[in-house]
């Protein structure tokens, strides 16, 4: 019983900072977030093709459509296997 309620205040203190960390911007991210696309985080800029590809069922979006999506690959999902 006492694993449960350690597990349950867990949970709840996740969630209450969480909520008080994270931060939203209802108008995209601020202009100084991604001013040139290039990572400022120590990695470098990928420069070779991506192995998928993004769908969409539409090719304009009007705010409250709804969009179905799809991501392909080339590569062969063998699925998971313990080693």
């Amino acid at each position: 019983m006492d694993s449960i309620r350690m597990v349950v205040i867990g949970l709840a203190m996740t969630m209450i900072l969480t909520v008080f960390t994270t931060n939203a911007y209802p108008n995209g991210p601020p202009d100084t977030a991604c001013s040139d696309m290039t990572p400022e985080h120590g990695g470098s800029a990928q420069t070779s093709s991506p192995p998928y590809t993004v769908a969409s069922s539409e090719t304009c979006y009007t705010r409250g459509t709804a969009l179905t999506g799809k991501a392909l690959t080339i590569d062969t999902y063998i699925g998971w296997r313990p080693h």
